[in-house]
């Protein structure tokens, strides 16, 4: 925490701000919609940061796409890993929620993260169900994302028809999907 008090935090989302001021760290902006594609554009626009030392929570290994224009600005990136994520060492329960989507048994299927999205269908492709999978979320089950990042994830799959609340929160995204089926939203 020391090496962070020196310097200018910046957070994506209301976790990570949380966090940081529960740390003692206080947070000089937030992004709005909680993307780091904002992050991105914030730090851009920032005097010096070609001369800057910054460091970013990642939460895809995978990295992401805005990254590359970070790197690009400033001066020195520093990227580390917060979430190892993996495919589980007991893959039946996702098989038995691919089998049951793709059945058309579900009226809805949330999502809280980009590698939850990206997992399922490494799973469903390889069953050979990645096709009936999309099938499914583009006609009878609804796919809910918890906000846009987890729904770009979702898109990258080839799910086009899906919701996500706004604001990125879980109660938000519950509240959601429980007014589209019930008719009201």
């Amino acid at each position: 925490m020391a090496a962070l008090a020196g310097g200018t935090v910046i957070a994506r989302g209301a976790k990570s701000a949380s966090a940081a001021a529960g740390a003692g760290l206080d947070v000089a902006w937030r992004a709005p919609r909680e993307t780091l594609e904002e992050i991105v554009e914030h730090l851009s626009a920032q005097d010096g940061i070609e001369r800057a030392s910054v460091a970013v929570q990642l939460f895809d290994l995978a990295g992401h796409p805005a990254l590359d224009a970070l790197r690009a600005r400033a001066g020195t990136l520093v990227e580390i890993p917060v979430y190892r994520w993996r495919l589980p060492d007991d893959p039946g329960p996702a098989h038995r929620l691919i089998e049951a989507t793709v059945a058309r048994r579900l009226d809805a299927v949330t999502f809280t993260s980009q590698p939850a999205v990206h997992h399922l269908f490494r799973l469903a492709e390889g069953t050979g169900s990645a096709d009936a999978l999309r099938a499914a979320f583009a006609t009878d089950v609804l796919p809910a994302c918890i906000g846009p990042v987890c729904a770009l994830a979702a898109r990258e799959e080839g799910i086009e028809r899906l919701v996500h609340p706004d604001p990125p929160r879980l109660p938000v995204m519950v509240r959601q999907v429980t007014e589209l089926l019930s008719g009201r939203g």
